[in-house]
């Protein structure tokens, strides 16, 4: 592809390496792909098998974080313009792989690899930290993909020193959480930069909502779609964590309808219907007997209602997010309106009211008032990386109940019950402590992996329900 090289810019149609020292470490890095490629595995362990993906896995990043480095420098010296072609159609031919795939790798490229300025200055990439995170071998491509997503989507009034400081702490979020789980974290960030830049004039996002509904069919039902603003969705979404469950309010069950209680698993297990009609059926409870009722009972100890948490500043300002026990958000204008009409959204909790928050080793529940404290502290589940709201979780004792833990709130945390089974005592067991005083998240659940993901075990606080962690200097205090 390439010709007329010389040894001194080292371009050659044979792939020689001219520097003589980086020749020698690609040929080693190569001979030891080939040993390794060629060496027998049917005989070791399974700790073995687990150990050798994980670090194989870390190399392979690392080594994916300096291609990034060597294309970005090729592009920059120009290196495809002896080609005649573009860019990507060059990179395209010379590795074998689809332009699509060319232009993608050009695109992360840009963004991972070193930049140069006209005076031929090195500068860093355009993503620092999760080019640095990727060289580590901590993340890969999918981790990337979302932070690169977050960065193109936010609005283009956002100042540069947002953009780096969210982009650094996406990044050291991503070497702990999986693709999925940042992507949520991600989208939480930008909704919260949003709200505070006031990027979106409230008139435009009421203007958003609507339930559009077509004409009715021949058989009775209608069909449509709907937008909710912040307040509606909240309410919706406090309502069907307990009223579209599996077993509950179900029309065709005539043995036992249930509705107001827990169904058992006999219940639930009769229930056929697929999650849009459970959906459907539980609105129409709610158009029959609204949210604020007194009957709509509990659910996982507390009452259906919209629990709010926000940051007294932001009250006070006016502005800002609030988080719900559901997951949801809702900007504080709405908050602050819904509570000067409506007496039950709003709660006051006193020193000297006796409501007890410590048990010791009296009871193993935990109770409503210690759910409604967890629901403001931890917000959801407490595993790295976990969106589960509060209204998902169970409250979990920190230090376990059979080992003489006791039911005191500073001993309990909410862990979903996707996460609840993952702390144990085997190999493979994650822990849990609290962060102490001087810690960056005093207070706050940590979570310690195995010593085959960390060997120091240091713990990990989720931080998908408290974005605030990612909005300010790391000098100023978070919610």
């Amino acid at each position: 592809m390439f010709s007329g090289g010389n040894a001194g810019d080292g371009r050659r149609d044979d792939g020689s390496i001219s520097d003589p020292v980086l020749a020698q470490l690609v040929a080693t890095q190569e001979e030891l792909t080939r040993r390794i490629a060629a060496y027998e595995t049917q005989h070791i362990g399974t700790s073995d098998r687990l150990a050798l993906l994980v670090r194989d896995e870390r190399v392979t990043r690392a080594r994916q974080a300096q291609a990034h480095v060597w294309l970005a420098e090729l592009v920059q010296q120009r290196g495809f313009e002896e080609t005649g072609a573009h860019n990507a159609d060059a990179l395209a031919q010379l590795l074998t792989i689809d332009r699509a795939a060319a232009v993608a790798r050009l695109s992360v490229a840009a963004q991972l690899g070193n930049r140069t300025t006209l005076l031929g200055d090195v500068m860093e990439p355009e993503l620092p930290a999760t080019a640095a995170a990727l060289r580590d071998g901590a993340i890969d491509s999918a981790h990337v993909a979302v932070i690169r997503k977050f960065d193109k989507n936010l609005p283009a009034a956002v100042d540069a020193d947002t953009r780096a400081h969210a982009e650094r702490h996406l990044a050291d979020a991503a070497r702990e959480v999986r693709p999925a789980e940042l992507a949520a974290l991600a989208e939480r960030i930008t909704a919260h930069i949003v709200e505070e830049g006031e990027f979106e004039l409230p008139p435009e996002r009421a203007r958003k909502r609507g339930i559009f509904l077509d004409k009715q069919a021949s058989d009775g039902t209608r069909s449509g779609r709907f937008v909710l603003d912040a307040e509606t969705a909240a309410c919706f979404d406090a309502y069907n964590s307990k009223y579209a469950a599996p077993g509950v309010g179900n029309p065709e069950d005539t043995r036992a309808p249930v509705v107001g209680v827990q169904p058992d698993d006999e219940t639930r297990a009769r229930d056929t219907r697929t999650t849009p009609q459970r959906r459907h059926d539980a609105l129409k409870l709610l158009l029959r007997d609204t949210l604020a009722s007194d009957d709509l009972g509990k659910h996982r100890g507390v009452p259906v209602k919209v629990i709010i948490v926000a940051r007294l500043e932001d009250l006070v300002r006016g502005t800002g997010l609030a988080t719900t026990a559901t997951g949801s958000t809702m900007p504080i204008r709405d908050v602050i309106r819904m509570g000067s009409h409506a007496d039950h959204y709003l709660a006051v909790f006193g020193d000297d009211d006796g409501r007890p928050l410590h048990f010791g080793r009296t009871r193993r529940i935990a109770s409503e008032d210690q759910r409604l404290v967890l629901m403001a502290t931890d917000r959801g589940c407490t595993a790295p990386g976990c969106d589960r709201p509060a209204v998902a979780t169970q409250a979990h004792h920190i230090h376990e109940w059979q080992d003489g833990g006791p039911t005191d709130i500073e001993s309990l945390t909410f862990v979903c019950d996707m996460h609840h089974p993952m702390v144990h005592d085997g190999a493979l067991g994650w822990s849990t402590t609290t962060a102490p005083p001087g810690h960056p998240y005093a207070g706050r659940t940590l979570w310690h992996p195995p010593a085959l993901i960390d060997p120091s075990r240091t713990g990990r606080v989720n931080h998908y329900h408290h974005p605030q962690d990612y909005l300010w200097e790391d000098d100023e205090p978070a919610a």
